[in-house]
This record gives structure tokens, sequence and C-alpha cells, in this order.
């Protein structure tokens, strides 16, 4: 038994392929044949990462493997047709192949063709495209909501900006009642689905909804007062050209043995072939892949300049405008940038599956339909194989590029947000780029679209910052699944978030030099700070101590004076216990330097380097209680070297055991000429200290060297 459903299914599996193999096209140009092998066997199948496609695969394998027995594509180029093609069969299990001319239920496809009609009824000055509908509704007014009465608008109708209600329709079985279009408006029985009425305020926002454009077919029904089909056929089908197309519901006898079988799922046929739709204008048109890549060159036609044979350029451009937001124009969606505007619009009804997006600008497109909705993803696996084939500008997303000004606005964001939960996002700059950790999860690059916005990859996740008034990182969101995640930037312990006081003052023209603390805020806030400097100072690196969590080493400065400020400003920030180390005033002149910490709760490693006119500089130490178990290793009073031989620390070290190595030696001033300014300076040399959880570790003086 086990080895016959084995066999059973490998036959099936075969006679899949083999019906989808099945192929029919309207041209034998060996050169467009050429191309439409490549598309067919370069389907750019998606994967779980945007922008990113797996290996390419086969038409007839993807066919199989969605269950999907029969493809119509047409393909737009230079404003024409270039090629239309049918793949597989009408019906599983049965031998008559999907050719051009078979028809597939375009679901909301219909909406836009049917605004083609409505528009050329507002271009006879038979209807006004902001008009309150309920003037000229006869057989079924828009419900009042309680005692207001909302005021609703063609355009608002068919940009689904009307506040209606009922996304859409499931259609009914050929064996069950069909309802009128009143009773459907009305959501009485036989009707499946709930009243159409307005819930929000209309003209605020987008919200889909067929029940707006099943309105606007009963008002387009009440004007004219002709069958809807019939309408349509005078105003849109007839003068397109569009002889496959109609939106007679049910569909004629004469025309089903040209359409393809609904397949909901698993190759299964849909009992009675395929539904019926009513709401006729939201989800009604049987049609061909052709006839839609018709109606969508005349749009392009138009808007080029042509002689219109539907709508003026000046209706077209009309509908292809935003509407409500950017992406929704009258029945059509917008996507891409200028010039690489698109129009398009998906179709689903019970079996099949629709989509056609056009170029506004450029004559290339495409349609696609399937009868089949387990095959849904087969549509973008298709277009993205004809937009490489034909090279579509704008359709895939393009790698991200230098964004002017990011670099320069990076340092900013550099610090620790925490959600409310307690999740802490870390944003770390290594060299030019910005990494984000959150949690224990190994960082991530930050890849910028702007100053403040950055894509999260290689994953779908976007990250966006706000600045305060400094221009500081405050606020971190984690936008991913669609769904944001908000961090604070995370306060230093001790300290309310904004408190920071500058870390120096100085006054230049009055020679009046002073360090204030060096309190606790996040390291890259203190570079900030910097800026009552004469010349302010830029950060022009941040880097993460290695092996140190919450650990910064920002240079800033770089471009102070020399002459008279010295090189450079090094800060380092260590969180942990607090502690009190004051080393003392080292002064030069009338130039005084108070450095000390405060105990904040936390720790801050100050490396200073000022250089002046003077013979000779100083350096001034500073340091409190961390875990550089290793500075003990420093020669404080080392003699051996010169002034030039000063250089940079160097940082590295494990987590538990971090060590900063100077190449050089330390040097103040000691002239005790200058200790009468100040009656509490200690004499030279000046005693300096490391202390490390309360036990000195390091001891030496600063010693005068010319």
């Amino acid at each position: 038994m086990a080895a016959f459903a084995r066999l059973s299914l490998a036959l099936l599996l075969l006679l899949s392929r083999a019906a989808s193999a099945q192929t029919t096209c309207t041209t034998d140009d060996p050169e467009i044949r050429k191309r439409i092998d490549r598309v067919v066997s370069g389907l750019l199948p998606r994967t779980a990462t945007d922008g990113r496609f797996g290996d390419p695969a086969k038409l007839s394998d993807r066919m199989a493997f969605y269950h999907t027995p029969g493809v119509s594509i047409a393909v737009v180029n230079d404003f024409e047709v270039e090629w239309a093609c049918g793949f597989g069969v009408r019906e599983q299990g049965k031998p008559e192949p999907v050719t051009p001319e078979t028809l597939f239920q375009a679901g909301s496809i219909s909406k836009p063709i049917f605004a083609l009609g409505a528009m050329r009824l507002v271009e006879e000055g038979k209807l006004g495209l902001d008009d309150d509908v309920n003037q000229r509704l006869a057989t079924w007014k828009i419900p009042a909501t309680g005692s207001w009465q909302p005021r609703v608008t063609l355009r608002q109708l068919l940009s689904h900006s009307a506040g209606l209600t009922v996304h859409g329709f499931p259609g009914y079985g050929v064996e069950e009642r069909i309802p009128t279009v009143v009773e459907v408006l009305d959501g009485r029985p036989p009707a499946n689905t709930p009243r159409v009425e307005v819930n929000i305020l209309p003209g605020v926002q987008f919200r889909y909804a067929g029940g707006g454009t099943t309105v606007a077919q009963q008002l387009v029904t009440d004007i004219l007062g002709k069958p809807f089909p019939q309408i349509m056929r005078e105003l849109v089908l007839d003068p397109l050209d569009m002889k496959g197309s109609t939106y007679e519901q049910p569909l004629p006898p004469a025309r089903a043995s040209a359409a393809a079988t609904a397949h909901p799922w698993k190759s299964r046929p849909l009992p009675g072939r395929w539904h019926i739709y009513p709401e006729m204008a939201a989800a009604g048109l049987w049609t061909t892949a052709g006839d839609l890549a018709r109606a969508g060159i005349e749009l392009q036609k138009s808007l080029r300049g042509d002689p219109p044979r539907l709508l003026k350029r000046e209706t077209v451009a009309e509908m292809l405008k935003p509407q409500v937001g950017e992406n929704m124009g009258i029945s059509f969606f917008l996507e891409g940038k200028d010039p690489d505007v698109r129009f398009e619009h998906g179709g689903w009804d019970e079996g099949f599956v629709a989509g056609a997006t056009f170029y506004r600008d450029r004559g290339m497109g495409v349609v696609v339909m399937i009868n089949s909705n387990e095959g849904n993803p087969i549509l973008d696996e298709i277009v993205s194989a004809i937009a490489r084939e034909y090279g579509w500008p704008g359709f895939f997303p393009e790698e991200p590029g230098t964004v002017e000004g990011a670099e320069a606005a990076a340092a900013a964001l550099v610090g620790e947000y925490e959600t409310s939960s307690k999740l802490l996002f870390t944003v770390t700059r290594q060299g030019k780029d910005l990494l984000l950790s959150a949690g224990s999860q190994p960082p991530l690059a930050l890849v910028p679209q702007s100053e403040t916005s950055f894509l999260l990859r290689p994953l779908n996740s976007k990250v966006t910052f706000e600045k305060d008034a400094q221009g500081r990182g405050s606020r971190l969101t984690l936008e991913q699944a669609g769904k944001p995640t908000t961090a604070e930037r995370r306060p230093i312990p001790g300290m309310e978030s904004g408190s920071f006081r500058r870390y120096a003052d100085l006054d230049v023209d009055k020679r009046d030099a002073e360090i204030i603390t060096a309190n606790a805020h996040a390291i890259v806030t203190a570079a900030s700070e910097l800026e009552t400097w004469s010349v302010p100072p830029s950060v022009s690196e941040i880097s993460p101590v290695p092996g140190r969590p919450h650990v910064y080493l920002v240079t800033v400065g770089e471009d102070l004076d020399r002459d008279r400020w010295g090189r450079r400003l090094v800060l380092v920030k260590v969180t942990d216990r607090p502690t009190v180390l004051d080393s003392g005033r080292l002064h030069f002149g009338t130039w005084v330097l108070k450095p000390h910490l405060v105990e904040v709760g936390m720790r801050l490693l100050v490396l200073g380097e000022l250089g002046t006119e003077e013979p000779d500089g100083y350096v001034v130490y500073e340091v409190g209680e961390h875990d550089l178990r290793e500075l003990g290793k420093l020669n404080l009073a080392s003699q051996d070297l010169t002034e030039d031989d000063l250089d940079d620390p160097t940082i590295s070290g494990t987590p538990d055991n971090t060590v900063i190595t100077f190449q050089g030696r330390f040097v103040c001033w000691p002239d005790k000429d200058h200790q009468e300014e100040e009656e509490d300076v200690k004499p030279a040399p000046s005693p300096l200290q490391v202390v490390i959880r309360d036990k000195v570790v390091a001891d030496g003086t600063c010693s005068f060297a010319r």
C-alpha cells in the first residue's frame, strides 16, 4: 500500500512537471525567444532577507513546487506587448493548455480598470471627482454613523481614503444564491460580508476597502442606468480593444471554455471551477495578461503625449499622483522614485492570483496571472527575473552608498540605550563604522541611510535615532517585522540624564584656565561638551576598549590651537564603584589645572597631553578605581626618555585584565615661583599615585626636565 502511495505521488509530480512544461507564446522571433528562455530558466526565489535571492530556478520547477497548474505572462517593452506566453494547463489533470488568450480572474486588478471608466465619466462631466457621492446615489446611500452623516467623494472611494469598511470579498460558489449589490452593501443575506459603512474620518488616511469600490460601482450604475458589465465594455474594454475581457458575473457559457479553473491549494480544482463575484468593480473582471498589458500601455502612451484613446494626459497624471500618503494614487499603487516610478496593482480571488506593474515614464512593464493561490510567491519571482533580463531601472534595491554627513554625525550616537524591559543596546564605533549590539548578541553593522536612519545588515531591521537639543543621540528605535522597539539613552549610575557639566571652561583672553570636574556622563557626551574651547574640538576617533564592556577611547581636539592648547585630549570612561583620587594641582604660569574625580557612581580615567610655547610642558595623569591591574608596571619616575619620546597610550587586555602602556615619561612644572599664586598647591615634585581598590600599586613623582 505504501509503495502504491509513493508511486502515485511520483506519478502526480511527473504529470505536474509535464503539464507545467507546456508553453504557448505570441512570438517566433528568435531573439525574443532567447529572452523568454532566460526568464523562465532564471526565476529569482526570495529569501528571508530583503533584497537577497536564492539560486536561479526554472518556472516549471517552481510551478510544481507551489502546485500551480497554469501561468500567463505578458511583457511590455518599448510601449508594446513584446511577448505573451501561457505555461501549463488550465485545469489540473486535463490537457487543455494555458495560452495567451486564456481568461483568468483578475481579482482586485478589477479596481483600477474600473477606475479608468469612472474617470471617463469625470472627464465627460457626468461625475464630480470631489462631489459628495450621496448626492448622486439613488438605489443606496452611505449610511450615517450615529447622528453624523459623513461626506464621501469619488476621489476618496478610488484612493481607499473614504473611511469605509470591508477589505475584500470571498465570492460565492456557483451553487449558492448570489446577492444583489445593494444586499452586499447592506450586509444582508445572502451576502457573506458585513455592511459597508464609515467608521473612521474620511479623507485622512489610507485604508484598503473593496467596500468603497463597490459603492462606486453602485454610483456609476445609478447614474447611467445600465448593467455594470455593459457600462464597462462601452467605457473601457471596447475602446482599448480588450476583446478577451468581461465584467460579466457569472461568466457566460460561451466564454467558460476559454477560462482557467481556480485551484486554491495543492492543485485541487475548485468545485464549480470558480467563484462568482457580484462585487464586479472590486473583484469581478475576467481578462487575459495581454489585455491588462494593453491597458497599462495606453496610460503610458497618454502620459508620453500620444493622442489618447481613453483618457486625457492630465487625467492620467492625476490618477498616478499620490492622493493619500506617498504610495496611493487613484486606484493604482505607486512604487519607486522619479524617474523610475511604477504604477501597479495585485489581485486575489479564490483560486486566482494576478499582478500588474508598469513604469510611469518608461514603456516597460509586466502582467502575471496564475490559477493557484498557493503559487502567489511565483509572481515576485517571475517579475524579478523579467526586471533583471530587461534591466529595469530602480527596481532592485541599491547597495547603500556614502551618506553625506553620516560619518561626522556618528560620534553623537555612540552610547548605551536601554528599553523599559532593561534590554541594553550598545552603539560603538569601529573606524568609520557604527556597530550595534543587543544584549549578549554579537555586534552588527549599522548601514547609514541618513544621519539618523540605518539598516541593520544582514537582517530585515531598521534603526533610527532621535537627538536631544545638544545633538546627541537620546533615543533608539529598532523596527523589525513591523514592530518598533524603543530604547532611551542610558544615564550613568548616580547621575540624572542631561546633568553633565562642562569638562573645560577656558577664557583665553583672561588666560584663566581651569579644568572643572570630569563627571559621570557617557564619554561621547563629554567630548561633545568641549565646545567652549577657543577652537571647538572635533571628535576624530571613537573606539571601544578591547575586552572591556562599556569602555570607550575617544580622541578629541585635533583642531585645537597647538601653540597654546596642546595636541589632544583622550578620555576613557570605565563604569564601576566610585572612588576619588586627587592628584593635586599642577600649574603653569597663570594657567591652573585642578584635576580630580567626583564620587558619582563611576570611574573615569583622564589622560591629557598639553603642550605650550614654553620649553617644557606637562602631562596630567588622573585615575580612579578600576581594573587596570597591570598599571603598576608603569615606571612613572622614568628619566631615561626625553620629552620627544612621549607617545599615545595603547590599551589591550581581557575582560579581567586591561593594560595601559605609555611610551615615554611623565613630566610636570615644579617651579616653586608659580606655587605662590595658589596657597594650597603642594610642593614640587608633586606626588603622583595610582590607587586600585584602596591600595597604592604605583607611586612616583612628577619631575621637571628641560
